[in-house]
């Protein structure tokens, strides 16, 4: 009969065990938030190049001519459109544009 009895005990959890195990989580969860929100972080600052800084500046694919003249002004040289569809390029002294129609297909930013 005793056997049974401690077989019975045995066999149920240990809810206190159970209610440790939770409050411990729970202390680790405040501690992490608390912890978390006293962090800092360090402003990365990073020198860009010239080149960095032309490639920045440069007209964007997507971009109209319409669009690059009146922000970066006439180019020194426009080439002719060759094929089909049209491609042409534009020329300026930092970089080259090239277009579909009139849409901006590519930048190329001149060698320093």
């Amino acid at each position: 009969m005793l056997d049974r009895e401690m077989e019975k005990q045995m066999s149920k959890p240990n809810t206190n065990k159970l209610k440790v195990n939770k409050i411990g989580q729970l202390v680790a969860l405040v501690a992490g938030l608390t912890l978390g929100s006293t962090l800092h972080a360090d402003k990365l600052s990073v020198h860009l190049s010239d080149k960095t800084q032309q490639q920045m500046d440069a007209p964007k694919n997507g971009q109209r001519m319409a669009e690059i003249e009146q922000y970066f002004g006439a180019p020194s040289e426009k080439k002719s459109p060759i094929g089909e569809p049209p491609i042409s390029r534009w020329i300026y002294p930092d970089f080259i544009v090239y277009f579909e129609n009139d849409i901006v297909l590519h930048t190329v930013i001149k060698k320093s």
